[in-house]
């Protein structure tokens, strides 16, 4: 091509530029140099001559897509820190959350435990209450059932003189049959048959203490002291066993009876006269037990 039609045509192209907003700014920036923008650097065009085309619109779209890239991996660094950050704070409300639930199983266990140890307290104190209730009925009825067996045996006493009148202790309900019960009686060595009145009189008591048959009998032999212990022993156990039979004859159940020699403990007269130590020698039958006529 002739220097003159490459002048000309180079005019051209450049006035094309010069009246191109784009074309305008690329040429601009080639005079200028490189420009930083914050982490991202603008390159500057380096004797730029290509048209529009070329150097304003492809250099143009080059420099507004450059950002692109790093713009995108920022944005989602910063989404990925706040999704880091909302999982921490989820996993720190869920562990929060767990330990509350723990404590508040710790302590549903705890009071069910103490309503379980409640009811079995509540389960002793009625078995204890109901228990009571039996004692206290059982003793009431033991303490009805003696007032009126000594009633009986009072009214008894008036027409059969070889009983003392009964005396209520806390052994049971007493009846005494006195020395002059026995034959030749009188003296501390004196046999040791029942007279014919107090078998007559024991055989008036028998229906009375066999109306109450859950109560246990027991005969009890005493002497008075002038005796060796040995004979005074021997003396009181057959005097009681004299009794026993006569309560067998009269009807009541051999069972219920038992014998014991007291010998002369517990005197309840003086032995240094005749009249304390006849009183000595007796025999005591002992009603002990609860029961019901």
């Amino acid at each position: 091509m002739p220097l003159t039609s490459l002048d000309e045509d180079l005019a051209e192209r450049l006035d094309v530029i010069g009246h191109d907003p784009v074309g305008a700014q690329v040429q601009q920036a080639a005079h200028r140099g490189p420009v930083v923008d914050g982490p991202y650097v603008h390159v500057k065009a380096q004797g730029v001559s290509a048209p529009h085309e070329r150097c304003g619109g492809d250099l143009g779209r080059h420099l507004g897509t450059a950002h692109l890239p790093l713009r995108e991996t920022a944005a989602e660094r910063v989404r990925s820190d706040s999704l880091r950050r909302m999982a921490e704070s989820a996993n720190v409300r869920l562990d929060s959350l767990r330990r509350a639930e723990a404590r508040t199983q710790r302590q549903r266990d705890s009071v069910q435990a103490l309503a379980v140890t409640s009811a079995r307290q509540v389960d002793s104190l009625r078995s204890e209450a109901a228990s009571a209730s039996r004692t206290r009925d059982s003793l009431r009825a033991d303490v009805d059932a003696r007032t009126k067996l000594s009633a009986s045996v009072s009214e008894l006493s008036r027409t059969a003189l070889t009983l003392r009148q009964p005396t209520l202790s806390p052994r049971g309900l007493v009846v005494t049959i006195n020395d002059a019960s026995f034959v030749n009686g009188t003296t501390a060595a004196g046999p040791k048959t029942l007279t014919k009145v107090a078998t007559r009189d024991l055989g008036k008591l028998t229906p009375v203490i066999a109306s109450y048959s859950s109560y246990h009998i027991q005969v009890e032999g005493y002497a008075d002291s002038t005796a060796k212990l040995e004979k005074g022993d021997a003396l009181a156990d057959a005097r009681a066993q004299a009794v026993r039979e006569a309560l067998v004859a009269g009807g009541l159940d051999a069972g219920r009876i038992e014998t014991k020699a007291m010998g002369h403990a517990q005197p309840v007269s003086t032995n240094a006269t005749i009249v304390g130590r006849r009183a000595n020698r007796r025999v005591e039958i002992v009603v002990v037990g609860s029961g019901t006529p």
